[in-house]
């Protein structure tokens, strides 16, 4: 514990550039994870829209078209399957970072989050074993807000308190330096009125002699 606190201390003053570069990686899957999650609940979309519609839908025909539902449902899998790899793969490299508290608390919260997702997802594909459900339109619907629920809580945690630990903590981004950087006029250094004053003052004097 007293080197985890250590190191935790040790990482508000410098992080070696090749820790950095893992820390940028991570970033990038992580915004890369915030994409696909989006994506994935537009194609949810596809099907919440019609059930929602029309909640009393007929199941003939729905078993008609079940080969339809099913290749829905394999995308639907496929999609989130992605999702957890990128997730998995982005705290695999918040590793490096693990002897550090913070780190190590918000990656082990992350990651909880992603197993609910998990647990929703199986919900999910589960559903679609049954096409004589007379529930089977209400389960879909349901399910549905749960993982974009939970999805938007894994968005938040992602952009509130993830991303800005990686950039505060461990990249020790300066938001001034940035602006500065991109627009490629450096941010001149504010100076007191009165020092101002005094030196309008001085170069006044200097062109009277």
């Amino acid at each position: 514990m007293l080197h985890k606190k250590a190191y935790s201390v040790q990482m508000n003053f410098k992080v070696p550039e090749s820790e950095k570069k893992i820390a940028e990686k991570a970033e990038e899957y992580f915004e890369q994870l915030l994409a696909q999650m989006e994506e994935a609940s537009r194609y949810l979309d596809i099907i919440y829209g019609p059930f929602k519609k029309h909640q009393n839908v007929n199941m003939d025909m729905i078993v008609e078209y079940r080969r339809t539902f099913r290749q829905y449902r394999d995308q639907v899998k496929h999609k989130f399957t992605l999702i957890v790899k990128r997730a998995y793969r982005a705290v695999a490299l918040m590793n490096e970072f693990s002897t550090d508290t913070s780190t190590e608390e918000l990656m082990d919260a992350f990651m909880a989050s992603i197993r609910e997702l998990e647990k929703y997802i199986d919900t999910f594909v589960s559903i679609f074993s049954n096409f004589n459900n007379p529930e089977f339109g209400k389960n879909i619907l349901a399910t549905i807000d749960s993982l974009k629920r939970q999805m938007n809580q894994i968005r938040q945690f992602l952009t509130d308190r993830v991303l800005d630990h990686i950039d505060s903590n461990i990249l020790a981004k300066d938001w001034a330096k940035d602006v500065s950087d991109r627009f490629e006029e450096p941010i001149e250094d504010k100076v007191p009125l009165v020092v101002q004053l005094f030196r309008e003052r001085q170069k006044a004097l200097k062109s009277e002699d």
